[in-house]
């Protein structure tokens, strides 16, 4: 084997490991949300009078990424028509408030578990996603699953009509 073709081949190969280092850095460095539904309940004072107690579910968005992202909504999926989500209520603070998740933090979300029961949904049920200020939607579970859990949530309603 000559020089020049044992250069060409030592080149290839670091070019080749150059490569997939930066493809790694690439999407090491990119935000990455995880939705989890928690299995704590908290109950409070219903907004409407302080005597009636509700019930809630709560639901962690972690950002596990480390560019820094910023959380516009997040809500419940339903059927396969927007209008149909429930959206979630930001813990402790008002309904539109964007929140902003760096490196590592949680930020808890809370969904009224009196208007789940009008949907006839259970917990397993629950197909959960975040939005960003850019648009990018984040789900809770792979495509898959989801289109499994919005047809049994679509067989429910119906049962329940």
């Amino acid at each position: 084997m000559d020089t020049t073709l044992k250069i060409a081949l030592y080149g290839a190969t670091l070019s080749t490991i150059g490569l997939l280092i930066h493809y790694f850095n690439y999407f090491r460095d990119r935000a990455d949300v995880k939705i989890k539904i928690t299995d704590r309940e908290e109950t409070w004072p219903s907004s409407d009078n302080d005597d009636i107690m509700e019930d809630f579910i709560c639901i962690n968005v972690v950002n596990r990424g480390r560019r820094p992202v910023i959380i516009s909504s997040c809500a419940i999926r339903v059927l396969n028509k927007p209008k149909t989500d429930i959206k979630l209520l930001p813990g402790y603070i008002h309904i539109r408030e964007k929140v902003s998740l760096d490196e590592g933090e949680i930020h808890t979300y809370f969904g009224s578990k009196q208007e789940l029961k009008g949907y006839n949904l259970d917990k397993k049920d629950l197909l959960i996603y975040a939005v960003d200020t850019k648009d990018k939607y984040y789900w809770s579970d792979i495509f898959i699953i989801r289109w499994f859990k919005l047809r049994r949530c679509k067989r429910k309603i119906k049962k329940k009509n």
